[in-house]
């Protein structure tokens, strides 16, 4: 496999950081390990009083915040903030809250479709 110019110099250049960077990309779930950051970052962050005492106070933004937490839930990493903010936020009807999260997740899943739709046309064309 031929490499990069710049991924040579690199290694001739700095052996150090290339031992380094070999060594974290060698990790074995960095996803997970990402995951699992991402929520506790979520736990702290919501877990704040001032947060949690903030989120209520916008009742004006309710609605449009239970929308944005359905789209974040569409995209995976994001999904322990969108919870972290649904529980925060408690809306008075949980049905109705159901409903607009489930739009917005719709519009996210669709923004997704089209996107792979777009991107991926031509190879799905030569193959």
């Amino acid at each position: 496999m031929k490499r990069h110019p710049i991924h040579e110099a690199i290694r001739k250049n700095h052996p150090q950081a290339f031992k380094k960077a070999k060594k974290l990309s060698s990790f074995r779930y960095p996803k997970l390990f990402f995951l699992i950051i991402l929520i506790i970052t979520a736990y702290l962050i919501f877990k704040n009083p001032g947060v949690s005492n903030l989120i209520p106070k916008l009742k004006g933004v309710n609605s449009i915040g239970i929308f944005l937490s359905g789209i974040l839930i569409s995209f995976g990493f994001s999904a322990p903030f969108a919870v972290g903010f649904l529980l925060i936020s408690q809306p008075s009807n949980i049905f109705l809250a159901a409903l607009i999260g489930g739009i917005g997740g719709m519009v996210a899943d669709l923004i997704i479709f089209k996107t792979i739709k777009f991107s991926f046309m031509n190879e799905l064309k030569n193959l």
